[in-house]
This record gives structure tokens, sequence and C-alpha cells, in this order.
């Protein structure tokens, strides 16, 4: 087939293809093509309302989402400590993220002298530990002493987002 033909032959077939949506010999079935982006549109659509509604239950109860957060990542910080460490507490800890070491320092300056933002206070009724979960080490250990008949009062953390100490008081004789 000499050259010309082969250019007659392109051109007679572009006159044919002319105003149809097809590139000749790439797509040569537009029902394959047209499947595949109703199946894009139709995924789109679903997963827009699949978050759409996430999003009206967060913008409607913001504090319950708030604890689930929290609760889980509670769960998953006990679950890490609980591969470093033993614990045989029944009764479910306090957790709480520390956003201010500088704060924290200025209350208990022995125990916090390591603790970095990011780091997880953890407080059972008997001991307290500082826990830094992307090293998954245990950065301070401390007993929480209860001595008969008197009552101390001791600095902790309220909350993973407060920033703020609370005083917890812990009653001895």
């Amino acid at each position: 087939m000499s050259e010309r033909n082969k250019i007659e032959n392109a051109q007679d077939e572009a006159k044919q293809n002319r105003g149809r949506f097809s590139i000749p010999g790439k797509v040569k079935n537009n029902k394959l093509l047209f499947a595949v982006l109703a199946l894009v549109a139709v995924l789109g659509v679903v997963g827009t309302v699949i978050f759409y509604n996430k999003y009206q239950g967060v913008k409607s109860n913001p504090s319950q989402a708030q604890k689930a957060q929290n609760s889980a990542e509670t769960q998953r910080v006990l679950a890490e400590l609980k591969k470093v460490l033993r614990i045989d507490e029944t009764e479910a800890p306090t957790v709480a993220r520390v956003e201010d070491p500088a704060k924290l320092k200025k209350a208990n300056a022995e125990f916090y002298k390591n603790v970095e933002k990011g780091d997880y206070l953890v407080i059972f009724p008997k001991r307290a530990i500082v826990y830094r979960e992307p090293t998954n080490q245990i950065i301070n250990i401390a007993p929480i002493i209860n001595t008969n008949g008197t009552t101390t009062e001791t600095k902790a953390p309220a909350a993973t987002t407060n920033t703020t100490n609370t005083t917890t008081k812990t009653t001895t004789r």
C-alpha cells in the first residue's frame, strides 16, 4: 500500500468519525467508557452522601463525637501501654494528653522533668504514668501513696484538650 493510499484511508476514516467521541484505534467501545464513567459518578455520589451524613451527625452533637474520639484515643494508648507495662488495675484510668509541658513542670518539676508535648499522662488509682506513644516509651512512673488519715493534694491534668492543671485529692490517714 502506498503512502498516498494510507493518507487517503486515514482521511476517509476521520470523515466517517467526525462528530463522534472516539479516537481511531484507541477507544472502540463507547459503552464501556460510558459504564466506567457512570460507575465513577455513582461512587462519587455515594461517598458524598456518606460523608455528609457523618458531618451532620458531628454537627448536631459535637460533644458525643468528641467523647467517641477521646474514648478511641484512650483505648489506643492503653493498648500500646499494655504492650510495654503490665497493668493489673481493674478500674479505668484517666488519660490526658500533655499540651503544655511548662505548666506541668512548674507544678511538679521532678515527676514531669522529661515530659514533652504530645506525651500521655495515665493516672490509675495506685500510680501515675507518663507515656510517649511515638517511641513507645514509659517516661516516668510514680506511685500514688495513700496514707491513712490525711488528705493531700496532687496536681494532674484534667482532660486531653485542657492545658491547665486541676487538683485531685487523695485521702490518707
